[in-house]
């Protein structure tokens, strides 16, 4: 047999090492294997991942969440850490607006499994992953320039061009990607389009600087902007006696609510009636036709990233050399969204910013507006420093890495949303007015060869986490113009005070947290084809404030424990790859997130603590490559937790809190992707058929994270989300068919390609949002079978 598996290159461990060499569970990709597999997007990366759970954000298309076993976070606050780490070309990036439109020109991707408290800049419970861009080099003029065409009016055009601008000293590779495609959905009111649409501009220059042999210097800056139309939330449940309907009979001329006596009313009573016919009128059809809403308000989603990347090495002898990754981010982020989906006033988010008026002028509704001081809903400037000491000897058996790592994290997260008007009368000023987060560690990891084919790899990492709330939270009544305080100053009498001006209601709240982490493995190279390792590791997550409950306690820190062994082989010359490995991961003081509806109405986020939690699992992965041009790969991953202690757990309907010890996570147990690509010649290139199928099961929610009010069916038709702890898993299963085919003619460097997603045309709900007191759920649909083009030349030897 000829033609075996490719050995891939990692850096996972901070140095260049072969992937099947490594002790860690880490599945990694070349940027070529992602593109002849299709994947355009950090979104499509987990039917090749085990235990990865990516998808993207239900409000914010820049966004993709990841659940990595079991761990992830539900939000995008400012204060609020994640469970899975992520790095773009080294450098940490603590929020995730722009990586869906980031993955473009790409390296390989690495994703590593388990807590990292070790090596990575920051401490992850979950897992890490790293995006690695193509560099500069000093190999001539090459690139590349291509477009996609497809279904929903795709279109989008990229390149690449990389120049050595002095020979072996300094290179520049330019590489800009513009994409736009309208949304699978509409609302049929505005007719706007929605539901993952594209308007998306990412450019990035990399430049390499290596004035002598010793010294090398990469300075990477990215540029990234979205101007897409948001969320599409279609109404799928109604739930008659819920609030939606009761605001809706006001908007409908029922007159003002006043309770009990309003249903005694015939006007307020047969405006009722037809306004719980119009609710479930619009849940059928939407039930009918996931792709449609009815929402009456603009749906935006708005972002600008800045991202400044700078890494020099600089070797001071053969076996010593100096380290430093110095990066900075900024971003900000404006969205409007309709959380009901109805034209109905039930809950609408972002209001005021970019011209979104306040006041609806509906019968019951607000009757003025007010500026906002800052427009964005979002803004944020991350800097960090790491600085690495590198160490070989004891004749090549020792590994010894020392680093420090610092960050410094300054932003506001500003919400305002609209619930309810003709009931409420107010507006909800979720004011995270600053968000100070700094940080900083000491750490060390190292590797001690015993004999040729037994090492040890040992590291320890100290963290001091410095964290502040400044909030100026309040409700903002318009028939006064006056604000009530949410942040729990008060006035005279000891009631939250009423106030002109939210200055006066800002409160400020500072945290410090500290952490010890550690690795310890044992490895073993079997032969020289097969790794067998058992390492324990510990990670640490900060603690999270409650940027919209800033009265209610701070999160403690997390902390995980994992024991893992694992197996990597390469059999039958390299024809078979086989990759596994189990883990139990022992959890203290775990953090929850929590979507619940307070007392005024309004949907916040509670990050709680459990105390202690079990998460169990296994993952697989194999390749086999029978004869050249043939491979055939799958991976399976199962996975169970249960909260040890959980005397204090928060339901998602609100009341009092119940004692969820024994509870089980609400995960998806099994999940498996099955790919197979085959290659042959035709006339001067190579056809290359290439099929995948990813499919999880169904998640079992718990009782407590479940609406009683809702029927089974509404809850099996919403798939398991990436969070672990909300409303949004659902029980239903699901299974994803995508094929693609392609013309590679390699001596002119040209390759076309025709793919389709979802090739079954399966229709989902990817998530689900329970404003529980509204009545109304909706879902949030998946794309449906989606086809298209591409089109790549490249040049100069790219």
């Amino acid at each position: 047999m000829e033609g075996g598996i490719d050995d891939i290159i990692v850096t996972a461990r901070k140095r260049a090492e072969s992937l099947q060499r490594v002790p860690v569970a880490i599945t990694a990709a070349s940027g070529e294997q992602l593109a002849q597999a299709g994947v355009t997007s950090l979104a499509d990366i987990g039917r090749a991942v085990p235990g990865l759970k990516p998808q993207p954000h239900p409000s914010a298309a820049s966004i993709v969440q990841f659940n990595l076993r079991g761990q992830g976070a539900s939000d995008v606050l400012l204060t609020v850490d994640q469970a899975v780490g992520i790095y773009l070309d080294g450098v940490y990036v603590a929020r995730a607006r722009g990586l869906n439109g980031a993955f473009f020109d790409v390296e390989r991707l690495e994703v590593l499994k388990g807590p990292q408290g070790t090596l990575y800049g920051r401490n992850t419970t979950g897992g890490a992953v790293n995006i690695l861009t193509k560099n500069a080099d000093f190999n001539g003029i090459h690139g590349f320039v291509g477009m996609d065409a497809g279904q929903y009016n795709l279109i989008a055009g990229r390149a690449a061009v990389n120049i050595p601008l002095i020979n072996d000293v300094l290179a520049v590779r330019i590489a800009a990607q513009k994409t736009y495609r309208e949304g699978f959905g509409r609302s049929a009111i505005t007719n706007q389009d929605l539901g993952q649409d594209r308007n998306q501009f990412i450019g990035r220059a990399s430049f390499l600087f290596t004035p002598s042999d010793k010294f090398t210097a990469t300075l990477k800056a990215e540029y990234y902007q979205s101007r897409e139309n948001g969320t599409l939330n279609t109404p799928i449940y109604f739930i008659p006696s819920g609030t939606l309907a009761i605001e809706a009979a006001v908007e409908r001329g029922g007159g003002p609510f006043l309770g009990v006596a309003s249903f005694a009313n015939p006007t307020f009573l047969a405006a009722y009636n037809a306004a719980q016919a119009d609710l479930a009128r619009m849940t059928a059809l939407g039930r009918a036709d996931p792709y449609t809403t009815f929402t009456d308000y603009r749906q935006d989603d708005f972002n600008t990233v800045k991202t400044i990347g700078l890494t020099m090495r600089y070797e001071l002898t053969d076996n010593f050399a100096i380290k430093s990754v110095t990066g900075y981010r900024t971003f900000f982020t404006d969205q409007h969204f309709d959380l009901d989906g109805t034209y109905y006033d039930g809950l609408e988010v972002g209001l005021g910013s970019g011209g979104i008026p306040i006041a609806s002028g509906k019968p019951g509704g607000l009757v003025n507006n007010f500026p906002i001081a800052n427009p964005h809903e979002q803004t944020d400037d991350f800097f960090s420093q790491e600085l690495n000491f590198e160490i070989t000897g004891v004749d090549d058996r020792l590994n010894l890495l020392l680093g420090g790592f610092y960050s410094n994290e300054k932003g506001r997260d500003l919400q305002v949303a609209r619930a309810f008007p003709a009931l409420t009368g107010i507006i909800f000023f979720n004011d995270g007015y600053e968000v100070i987060n700094k940080s900083w560690s000491v750490f060390a990891q190292g590797d001690f060869k015993i004999t040729d084919t037994v090492s040890i790899t040992g590291g320890v990492r100290y963290t001091e986490e410095q964290k502040a709330l400044v909030s100026r939270l309040a409700n903002y009544v318009p028939a006064t113009g006056n604000y009530i305080c949410g942040t729990g100053v008060t006035g005279p009498g000891g009631a939250a005070l009423v106030t002109t001006n939210t200055a006066n209601c800002q409160s400020t709240n500072a945290r410090e947290f500290t952490g010890v982490t550690y690795l310890a493995s044992i490895n073993w190279q079997v032969t020289p084809d097969i790794l067998a390792y058992a390492k324990t590791a510990r990670g640490f997550r900060g603690g999270a404030f409650q940027l919209r409950s800033p009265t209610i306690a701070p999160a403690g820190p997390e902390t995980a424990t994992d024991y893992e062994v694992g197996i990597k082989s390469d059999l039958f010359g390299r024809h078979v790859r086989f990759n596994a490995a189990a883990y139990m991961t022992k959890y203290n003081n775990k953090q929850e997130s929590i979507i619940v509806t307070t007392p005024s109405g309004a949907l916040a986020t509670v990050i709680q603590n459990a105390a202690n939690a079990t998460l169990k699992g296994f993952e697989a992965e194999l390749t086999v490559r029978p004869t050249t041009g043939l491979t055939i790969g799958g991976n399976l991953t199962y996975i169970e937790g249960k909260y040890d202690s959980f005397p204090g757990a928060l339901p998602i309907q609100g009341g009092a809190a119940v004692d969820a010890t024994g509870e089980r996570f609400s995960l998806p147990p099994w999940s498996y992707a099955i790919n197979a690509r085959y290659e042959f010649p035709v006339g001067p290139g190579v056809v290359g058929i290439e099929g995948d199928w990813a499919f999880t099961a169904g998640a079992r929610p718990p009782a407590r994270l479940v609406n009683p009010n809702l029927p089974a069916s509404v809850v099996d038709a919403t798939v398991a989300n990436v969070n672990g702890g909300s409303y949004a898993n659902g029980r239903a299963a699901l299974g994803l068919l995508n094929a693609r085919i392609n013309y590679n003619i390699k001596d002119v460097g040209l390759d076309v390609a025709f793919f389709v997603t979802n090739l079954l045309d399966k229709k989902y709900y990817y998530s689900g949002i329970d404003p529980s007191s509204s009545g109304m759920f909706v879902g949030i649909a998946g794309a449906p079978r989606m086809w298209g083009f591409t089109l790549t030349k490249k040049f100069g030897g790219e």
